[in-house]
């Protein structure tokens, strides 16, 4: 019984702090919105794919896929990954594009993965530039290309889908992002005012007197400041 008249205490202090968990929702959509407005810069992200085609020779004529093509094209799927992203590439697209970084900070701006398990590899670009984001894509898979056919002496890279010009940015929606601050907003005020309402031991009125008592209240001190108040 204790428990319930504790839980009743509780959710009727918790009613009493809406106005809090109002005003903590809309502080936090305010935040998010200045935060769009004035300090989020927009990135963009440019894609271009390879797919391992039959692997020959160079000096070779014969471009029929066999078995034993994709086979060595699945296992050497993920050492390709790793020499997108080595500086031997990464060195040489900086050179031929005049960028200005250095091939880590190039490196954290690509991320190399294969397509659902197959012989075909993504490349994605990140950067605040659409123009050079797609660029950076492009010479990336085109220098990649001439290193592969350097270290292997084989020609089974082919460009499947080169980068276009991205026309929007990639960050969040601003729609997106507004109601997921609302429901951080509403879920943290929830949280303070619920723990405010639990340590709150305070009696509010004379019916929590008489549930904590289980006692009739005979009588009560009437508050002369108001009727003097009432008066003037």
């Amino acid at each position: 019984m204790t428990q319930e008249i504790d839980l009743k205490r509780i959710l009727n202090n918790f009613k009493q702090r809406i106005v809090l968990i109002a005003f903590i929702t809309f502080l936090s959509c305010l935040l998010v919105f200045i935060y769009s407005m004035f300090f989020e810069k927009p990135y963009y992200k440019a894609n271009t794919t390879l797919v391992l085609t039959g692997v020959s020779n160079s000096n070779s004529k014969d471009d029929a896929i066999t078995a034993n093509d994709l086979t060595i094209n699945s296992k050497l799927v993920a050492t390709y990954q790793e020499i997108i992203k080595s500086k031997k590439v990464l060195e040489q697209v900086i050179n031929d594009l005049n960028l200005d970084m250095t091939t880590e900070e190039l490196a954290k701006k690509i991320s190399v993965s294969a397509v659902n398990e197959t012989e075909i590899i993504s490349i994605t670009v990140t950067n605040k530039n659409p123009q050079t984001c797609s660029k950076i894509a492009n010479n990336v898979a085109k220098v990649f290309s001439t290193e592969v056919s350097k270290i292997y002496n084989i020609e089974n890279v082919s460009v499947l889908d080169s980068a276009d010009i991205p026309e929007s940015s990639a960050n969040m929606s601003f729609i997106k992002k507004f109601i997921i601050g609302g429901f951080i907003g509403f879920v943290l005020g929830c949280l303070i005012a619920f723990v405010l309402a639990y340590f709150d031991t305070t009696v509010k009125s004379v019916e929590q007197i008489e549930e904590i008592t289980k006692l009739p209240i005979l009588g009560r001190v009437p508050n002369y400041n108001e009727k003097r108040k009432g008066r003037r």
